[in-house]
């Protein structure tokens, strides 16, 4: 948005912010975590520069770019690594892998249903839903 509207210096001073604070996260975290070290900054890096880049979408152009219903699937996936973090699965077989997989996409899809869906996702819903049917009858 900030190049569309004319503000390319305000990329540009992004886009060197970032990459400065990449590498000076990386020379202190790399010594001490190595590669993951280097994964860490790189993420922190891209997460400072996606916050800078809303808060001049919205003090300097006015804009709010981001709806509040943003805010459901982001709870769910909080919900979810929280489970993954605290349950540490991490062995087993490719069932069992499976089976993990299916129980978090329904308690994903369970915390989405108790938030409420918006039209567009009830339109994504029956889309689906018809989509199997057609398959499963013929």
């Amino acid at each position: 948005m900030l190049v569309m509207s004319g503000k390319q210096y305000l990329e540009m001073y992004n886009t060197f912010a970032a990459a400065g604070l990449n590498v000076i996260l990386n020379l202190w975290l790399i010594r001490a975590y190595g590669i993951n070290g280097a994964a860490i900054a790189t993420g922190i890096s891209i997460g400072v520069i996606s916050i800078l880049r809303l808060l001049e979408v919205r003090f300097v152009l006015g804009l709010q770019p981001y709806d509040w219903r943003l805010i459901k699937p982001l709870l769910a996936g909080l919900v979810i690594s929280l489970i993954c973090i605290f349950t540490k699965m991490n062995s087993g077989t490719g069932l069992i892998w499976i089976a993990y997989a299916g129980i978090l996409m329904l308690v994903y899809g369970g915390i989405l249903f108790l938030l409420g869906f918006e039209v567009e996702e009830l339109m994504l819903i029956r889309g689906v839903r018809r989509k199997v049917l057609s398959i499963t009858k013929g």
